[in-house]
């Protein structure tokens, strides 16, 4: 089997691109996807001052890599959310991955910044883990990007992510998510933009990438990551994706192409955020906003806890 781009032994086989491919080609024709992403879809500029999610996992760890090799200005943020060990793992490679390539990391401590740990605020809030993990995350990484003068918010979501979410969003008619599900964001009053230049990439890229590189990545899974509905979904297009090579890719382009007609749900939703949480500002349709409602809640459970015999 021979590369079909330098002619030299193919050991890749991308079905969904019918390309047959070495691993020194495939690493030149990965970043050059990623590129082509970020300028055809304008998600952001060189000169832009930008800040990458970091989770230690392959993809936003591999996505930090191609960026830094592009020439763009961004920096790293991990949350670490206070799962011990495993935490400890992740910020450890994180560091790592930041000094070789010269960048800056900003590292936060959730029980330090808000008081509780992810675990805490689930058994507190009777809300799953999972749920919890995001809102809080867009929280504080909209707060530092803010804060910090950063243009935009970068993620590592690849294209099994982002189908799994589409499918579900489609599954359930949600026009205000579908209306919200882009690979660019643009920033408004409160909120800063955010980008997704993995869209078009499968996990299988992202992870080879990953490892032909040798970037230091945590094999570790998030503990709560096993009760996630995403997974059954990510597992249902797996199978479709092995009987027609291209569907995920084909399904998410298709939907962008039609999202026009999902956005005046979402501007319907911008619409009501007018106004500023009473206890932090940040915007909300309603007096307090998700995370500090939360907040309140967990203290006050916390409370009633300590005061038990």
């Amino acid at each position: 089997m021979k590369c079909q781009i330098c002619g030299g032994k193919a050991t890749i086989d991308l079905n969904h691109h019918n390309l047959k491919i070495c691993e020194s080609c495939f690493l030149t024709f990965f970043k050059k996807k990623v590129e082509k992403t970020i300028k055809k879809l304008k998600l952001f500029e060189r000169n832009e001052k930008l800040l990458l999610a970091v989770s230690g996992g392959k993809d936003s760890m591999g996505l930090w890599q191609i960026l830094s090799c592009l020439n763009y200005n961004v920096d790293g943020i991990y949350i670490d959310l206070g799962f011990g060990d495993i935490s400890n793992k992740i910020k450890e490679k994180i560091e790592v991955l930041a000094k070789i390539l010269n960048k800056k990391l900003i590292v936060i401590d959730l029980k330090e910044r808000i008081g509780f740990d992810l675990k805490e605020l689930s058994k507190f809030t009777n809300r799953v883990a999972c749920s919890l993990c995001g809102l809080v995350k867009r929280y504080i990484m909209n707060e530092i990007a803010l804060k910090e003068n950063y243009s935009a918010i970068i993620t590592g979501h690849n294209l099994d992510d982002e189908t799994s979410i589409l499918l579900k969003n489609v599954l359930r008619w949600e026009f205000a998510y579908l209306g919200r599900q882009s690979p660019l964001l643009e920033s408004m009053d409160g909120f800063v933009k955010k980008v997704k230049p993995y869209i078009f990439c499968y996990e299988k890229e992202t992870l080879l990438y990953a490892i032909i590189s040798k970037i230091p990545y945590i094999k570790d899974t998030c503990p709560y990551s096993t009760k996630s509905k995403n997974k059954t979904l990510k597992m249902a297009f797996h199978i479709l994706e092995h009987s027609s090579p291209g569907i995920k890719l084909n399904f998410m382009k298709l939907f962008l192409k039609k999202r026009n007609f999902f956005i005046p749900f979402r501007e319907r939703e911008i619409k009501e955020l007018v106004k500023k949480c009473n206890y932090c500002g940040y915007p909300t349709d309603k007096e307090i906003c998700a995370l500090c409602t939360i907040l309140e809640r967990s203290k006050n459970e916390n409370s009633v806890g300590k005061r038990q015999p």
